[in-house]
């Protein structure tokens, strides 16, 4: 039974570790926050971090690793079949607009933070992830890929602005309306350079 309760602390205290630090290093950066820093905010000792990871870089690992473990989720229900029914396409887009607006602080630090972008085991993923979005779009019908680039854009661009409330402009319908009415725009040629 201590065993038990034990792991579930641990467990309890290494996630909030994992979330003040999303926290922190979306406000600050990365580069912009030490250990010492998290431990102040956390109100426990350095050392005690250390027990649940080994680095900073495991930390960060840590903290991104389960949000691109969800978009994989995501990219891998992706439509296969009828994929030109443009309500198979919002179901899908549907979905990732979940995802963003569910995590809009991670996206928000994924994207922006240079530790993360020039991370050498996070960097292939996040590149990887978004040419799959693209790839998406390609199979929806937006073969042009500064097409694809600006449809990638606007789903993401919520995340992006520092005074936007994430939680209204993706909840308005309107918004999926009009990711929709891209991708009919970009498969008709209408899109700029489309």
């Amino acid at each position: 039974m201590h065993v038990v309760m034990h792991d579930r602390v641990m467990s309890e205290a290494r996630d909030r570790v994992v979330a003040t630090a999303l926290r922190m290093f979306s406000e600050h950066g990365y580069a912009g926050v030490s250990m010492r820093d998290l431990a102040k905010e956390l109100n426990i000792q350095a050392p005690s971090i250390y027990s649940h990871f080994e680095s900073k870089d495991a930390l960060l690992v840590a903290t991104v690793l389960p949000f691109l473990d969800e978009l994989d989720g995501v990219l891998a229900r992706r439509p296969t079949a009828n994929v030109a029914d443009p309500e198979v396409q919002r179901a899908w887009i549907a979905s990732y607009v979940d995802f963003l607006r569910r995590h809009w602080v991670a996206v928000r630090f994924l994207t922006n933070d240079q530790g993360v972008l020039q991370h050498p085991d996070l960097r292939p993923v996040l590149v990887s992830q978004h040419q799959q979005v693209r790839d998406v779009l390609r199979s929806f019908g937006v073969q042009n890929q500064a097409a694809a680039a600006g449809i990638v854009g606007f789903l993401a661009w919520p995340t992006m602005a520092p005074s936007v409330d994430v939680e209204s402009v993706y909840g308005d319908p309107r918004f999926l309306d009009e990711a929709c009415r891209l991708i009919g725009l970009s498969r008709a040629g209408s899109l700029v350079g489309s």
